[in-house]
């Protein structure tokens, strides 16, 4: 999964966590910003018209969702933009129920 492309993020976590099976595993990639550009958001709109999200928010809808167990939180280059690399995250995550 990939989230540039939604905000908020609240409507997605709770389908996954109704529909998630017993120790299933979550992955995804999201675009982020610098903590000023960010400016305390939990989300906001990218230069580039995408969606960016904070490494707090995400960790809030994964235990939101029930997946606690974060294995994987890596700072990644999730694209390049006219060249440009593009902050993001890969997460991976599993759930205990």
């Amino acid at each position: 999964m990939s989230c540039p492309t939604l905000a908020p993020l609240e409507p997605l976590f709770d389908g996954i966590r109704a529909n998630a099976t017993q120790n299933a595993r979550l992955v995804f990639s999201c675009e982020t910003m610098s903590i000023d550009a960010m400016n305390g958001r939990s989300w906001c709109v990218t230069p580039n018209q995408r969606f960016a999200h904070s490494r707090e928010y995400l960790i809030e809808m994964c235990t939101r969702a029930g997946f606690n167990n974060i294995t994987h939180f890596f700072d990644i280059t999730v694209r390049l933009e006219q060249g440009n690399p593009i902050p993001g995250f890969l997460v991976i995550v599993r759930n205990n129920d």
